[in-house]
C-alpha cells in the first residue's frame, strides 16, 4: 500500500477494522490510525505572566471526546495541584482565586463516551502578577528616554492599584487611560514610538501595552458590577 492509502480510513475498514467504536481513530491525509487514547489534547501556548489571580486555559478538541479533565499545580510535576476541574465538555476553563508571584503548571486530559482516557497533554506554564511586577520584571530602563522613567511608571501603577483597593474605579480608569496608556501606545496607535511615550521601542511596547489594554478592561468590568 502507498502512504496516501495508508491514511484513508477506507483501507482499514475493507479490511474489517471499525472506526465507529471508541478504539481506534484516523485523521485522515494526515496520519495512519492510532490507539484513540494516544489522541493527547493541545494545550494551547501560555503567556509567560498573566495579570491577576485568576487564568484561563484552553486546548484543541480532541476526535471523538466526550469531556476534558484540565489540572493546575504549583509545580512541573504535578505533585502539588491546587485545582481540578473535573470532567467537562467545554474546551477551556478558567482558574480562580490563584496566588500573586505564583507560578502554576496546566495539562489536560480527555475521555470518550466509552471512558477511555487519553494521556495527559503537553504542559504549560504561567507567573501570576500584577501589573506592577510585570513592569519591574519586564521593563529594561535602557528602552525608556530616561532610566529614572521606569520608577516614575511604577508609581503611577501603584497609584492606580491603592485606587482599586479604595474602590476608586473610575479615578483608576482615567489614570490607566489619559496618564499611564498615553506613555506606551504609539507603537500601538501609529507603528512607531510618538513624542508622548516613556517607552522608545516598539518590541517593549509591544511587551507591555496589552498588559495595561488587559488592566483597563479588567477596572471597566469591576465599574459594571
Amino acid at each position: 500500500k502507498t502512504t496516501a492509502e495508508m491514511q484513508m480510513a477506507s483501507t482499514f475498514t475493507d479490511a474489517g477494522w471499525d472506526f465507529e467504536t471508541p478504539v481506534w481513530t484516523i485523521d485522515e491525509g494526515v496520519d495512519y490510525p492510532r490507539l484513540w487514547w494516544e489522541i493527547s489534547p493541545v494545550l494551547h501556548a501560555e503567556p509567560d505572566i498573566t495579570l491577576g489571580t485568576n487564568n484561563i486555559i484552553s486546548w484543541d478538541p480532541v476526535p471523538g471526546a466526550n469531556d476534558y479533565y484540565a489540572e493546575c499545580a504549583e509545580d512541573a510535576n504535578f505533585t502539588s495541584i491546587v485545582y481540578a476541574t473535573g470532567w467537562i465538555t467545554e474546551t477551556s476553563c478558567e482558574f480562580t482565586g490563584l496566588q500573586l508571584g505564583q507560578r502554576y503548571w496546566y495539562s489536560v486530559k480527555a475521555r470518550n463516551i466509552a471512558g477511555v482516557e487519553t494521556d495527559w497533554s503537553n504542559v504549560e506554564s504561567s507567573l501570576q502578577v500584577t501589573l506592577a511586577d510585570a513592569v519591574a520584571v519586564m521593563l529594561d530602563p535602557d528602552t525608556l528616554k530616561n532610566k529614572n522613567m521606569k520608577n516614575a511608571l511604577l508609581n503611577k501603577i501603584n497609584a492606580v492599584q491603592e485606587m482599586l483597593d479604595a474602590e476608586r474605579y473610575e479615578e483608576a480608569l482615567n489614570k490607566l487611560q489619559n496618564d499611564i496608556l498615553q506613555k506606551t501606545d504609539g507603537c500601538a496607535e501609529t507603528g512607531e514610538p510618538d513624542k508622548n511615550d516613556w517607552i522608545i521601542t516598539c518590541e517593549e511596547q509591544g511587551e507591555l501595552y496589552p498588559l495595561i489594554i488587559e488592566t483597563i478592561e479588567n477596572v471597566r468590568n469591576l465599574m459594571n458590577q
